[in-house]
């Protein structure tokens, strides 16, 4: 559901690469620091403000697990923590 609310809420700055979606399995080799850059005890989603090619924030969130049967207040956690991150915060 993650994706298709990013997808569906962020089209355009999908379209101009201001947001990337990225699917990782950490459990390959070349993916397996995600889990320890971004404190990941399990699968996740993951939300991260990049600049030069840098991470300069992330946030894990945690309540995706907490909210997945509430689909409106899942979209509404989700669009908030990328609405952040593309503000700079």
């Amino acid at each position: 559901m993650a994706k298709d609310v990013v997808q569906q809420q962020f089209a355009a700055e999908l379209k101009s690469g201001a947001v990337h979606w990225l699917d990782i399995d950490f459990e390959k080799p070349a993916d397996e620091h995600f889990q320890q850059d971004y404190e990941l005890p399990s699968s996740a989603v993951v939300v991260v403000r990049r600049q030069a090619g840098a991470d300069v924030a992330w946030q894990r969130l945690d309540d995706v697990w907490t909210l997945v049967h509430e689909e409106t207040e899942f979209r509404t956690y989700l669009r908030d923590a990328v609405q952040k991150a593309l503000a700079g915060g």
